[in-house]
């Protein structure tokens, strides 16, 4: 914070602590107002995991319950997009179930083991963030499509069992997850597989 005045010595000891007093209560302001919008952020965040939560048991429609679930998840993280696929019974494919803000023809109906990034999650059973993506690289997609920035990976657990994964999505360069957004992923990866 800074005062001008052309005339000379016109400032005085007493003016340099009002100001001193002034900008105090500015820096408090700007303080309070970040506070206020973490809080806020917080509430909202935990506003969706209720959804989650009162989703999971409201419904024995599994695609819809995926439906509502992988969009949240998207809203949570604040993502643009994203998929959800499950795994076969024999475990041995992951069948893309539902696709939020990206259209299914982009992705395999079916991404057998060991194939493509998704499985990644599958083996490691905990979130993988890939910054930078590189679609050739990869093979998210089946053939090109939206350019995509970031994706988080995150099992699907079932207790102890991995059942599934989101692919949640950022296409926009100026966006990235943040640190928040992998456990808040992986607690709705838990929630899911209930």
């Amino acid at each position: 914070f800074s005062i001008d005045k052309a005339e000379p010595n016109f400032y005085q000891p007493v003016h340099v602590e009002i100001v001193r007093a002034f900008a105090a209560q500015a820096g408090l302001a700007l303080q309070n107002a970040k506070l206020y919008k973490e809080t806020h952020d917080l509430l909202t965040r935990e506003q969706r995991l209720n959804e989650i939560l009162q989703r999971v048991g409201s419904s024995l429609d599994l695609e819809d319950i995926l439906k509502d679930i992988l969009r949240l998840a998207c809203e949570l993280v604040n993502a643009d997009a994203g998929s959800v696929g499950l795994l076969d019974s024999y475990k041995k494919k992951l069948n893309l179930m539902n696709c939020h803000n990206i259209s299914e023809e982009y992705f395999s109906p079916s991404v057998p083991e060991n194939e493509g990034v998704s499985w990644q999650a599958v083996r490691s059973r905990t979130p993988i963030l890939m910054e930078n993506f590189n679609q050739e690289e990869t093979s998210l997609l089946k053939i090109p499509g939206p350019n995509i920035q970031s994706l988080l990976m995150v099992p699907i657990m079932g207790g102890q069992e991995v059942l599934g994964v989101f692919n949640l999505i950022i296409l926009n360069e100026a966006k990235k997850f943040s640190p928040r957004d992998i456990p808040m992923a992986e607690a709705i990866g838990r929630e899911a597989g209930v």
